[in-house]
């Protein structure tokens, strides 16, 4: 009897797009932020604050999530569930690390539901976007294989 099981990219092929994401992320952190909302939008400081500790902290800790976390996370278990191609799959996924950030994350930091307003909303989403798109473009499909 066959069962059919996805075979999961390689661990470094997914952290080095979970890296790729997170430049990418940052970039339009940094820099396309303020094209929309005037300002850049600092996440290294926000999480910095949030910890009582120096930028670099939460820089260190915005790398680790994108590259560590959220690309495993993506890779291991969301790409089973999520419908679509490998760019259709990475947009759903930053989409919803995007949701999680604007329900959880932006009232942890103290600015409200969506970050307050609906222009860092809106370079939040595209920040996400783009980090979903790289990473499931770098990612790849998800192969199965009968066993």
């Amino acid at each position: 009897m066959s069962q059919q099981s996805t075979v999961h990219p390689a661990t470094s092929k997914v952290l080095i797009a979970g890296f790729v994401a997170t430049i990418v992320i940052t970039l339009m952190m940094y820099f396309g932020a303020p094209m929309m909302t005037g300002k850049p939008m600092d996440i290294a400081g926000e999480l910095a604050r949030m910890i009582g500790m120096p930028w670099m902290v939460g820089m260190a800790i915005h790398f680790v999530l994108g590259t560590v976390v959220f690309s495993l996370a993506y890779a291991r278990v969301a790409v089973r569930f999520l419908p679509g191609g490998a760019a259709v799959r990475g947009l759903l996924w930053g989409l919803l690390l995007w949701l999680v950030a604007m329900l959880m994350m932006s009232p942890m930091m103290g600015k409200g539901l969506f970050m307050g307003g609906m222009q860092a909303a809106a370079a939040s989403l595209v920040g996400h976007l783009a980090f979903g798109l790289t990473l499931g473009l770098i990612v790849g499909w998800p192969k199965s294989h009968l066993a």
